[in-house]
């Protein structure tokens, strides 16, 4: 995407725009987390995998190789602590999404792209809001919405 979106959009013009942009294949859509909180109490959810990586490849003579790998653990941590505030849901969160970056080079393991977002927000009941982390490469949108 290069251009921005317009300001002063309601949160449902929003959740608009970037669903066309996701259906013109201009951003994409990575994992959609639902997550049950008790008020006051910390709620969690991680997944992901722990896989194995190659880092390095090391000629041992006629023609044949032995591969160092390691462990790389990547997927998806989200803690939420929710209190009611009026009308509104004061919500603590942190989201940490890790993913290797391209398949890596037969002597040199993949990058691990890590992005996150840790706020403290207060947010109307069925209205999604934006949060957003960004690195030199991309920028990562995390579109919360809480039901009561």
């Amino acid at each position: 995407m290069t251009e921005p979106c317009k300001p002063g959009l309601s949160a449902a013009e929003t959740m608009r725009t970037l669903d066309q942009l996701r259906k013109d294949g201009k951003i994409d859509l990575l994992e959609t987390v639902r997550l049950s909180a008790l008020e006051g109490h910390e709620s969690m959810v991680r997944f992901g995998k722990l896989t194995t990586v190659t880092v390095a490849v090391q000629g041992i003579g006629q023609g044949r190789t032995v591969r160092r790998t390691d462990s790389r653990d990547v997927g998806t941590l989200v803690r939420l602590t929710a209190r009611p505030e009026g009308e509104a849901i004061l919500l603590t969160l942190q989201y940490e999404a890790s993913r290797l970056d391209g398949p890596g080079q037969e002597d040199a393991p993949p990058d691990t792209g890590t992005v996150g977002v840790t706020t403290t927000m207060l947010i109307e009941p069925g209205q999604p809001t934006l949060a957003g982390s960004c690195r030199s490469d991309k920028t990562t949108l995390l579109i919360v919405s809480i039901e009561k």
